[in-house]
């Protein structure tokens, strides 16, 4: 088999409905769990990052003549938003690779080889395990590359307008 027939393989598996709903079903476990921590965080969570960013600024702005307690309260809750959709999104993966993993490669193996000997290695506790390492190395290499953001690009080559 080719490379393309390969991918288009993969493609016609990946719309098969088990597997859609092996991929969607953590999807809407772990929206279902954040908006309900959202739901009972949010409203204590975001004036408490609002107050923080008035303090913040509040030596930097002071000489602005009009409060900026809005503007703090708006950019509160779009960072709360911001770090919902990634919780949602690194959840549902952690999910999909302690519980639905092996769903899926029992099914793969049934459908596209049948020959094989399922040998029955590794189990639910050792994906909870790798799970749980990798969102440790996610969050280790988001820590770590923190300090990046705050690097310009001087390399780009576009110029500014004198």
């Amino acid at each position: 088999m080719n490379v393309l027939g390969a991918l288009g393989y993969g493609l016609v598996n990946v719309f098969h409905p088990r597997m859609l709903w092996l991929m969607v079903w953590p999807m809407l476990v772990s929206l279902a769990a954040w908006v309900a921590v959202a739901l009972v965080f949010w409203a204590r969570l975001a004036p408490w990052i609002a107050g923080l960013l008035e303090q913040w600024t509040k030596p930097v702005l002071g000489w602005v003549p009009f409060d900026l307690g809005t503007a703090a309260t708006i950019i509160a809750n779009v960072m709360l938003l911001l770090l919902f959709v990634p919780a949602v999104y690194l959840t549902a993966l952690f999910i999909l690779g302690a519980f639905g993993m092996d769903r899926m490669v029992d099914h793969v193996a049934a459908q596209s080889f049948p020959a094989l000997e399922r040998r029955r290695g590794g189990g639910t506790a050792g994906s909870v395990w790798n799970g749980m390492v990798s969102l440790a190395g996610m969050a280790l290499a988001f820590v770590v590359s923190l300090p990046l953001w705050l690097v310009a690009d001087r390399g780009s080559g576009t110029s500014r307008p004198s």
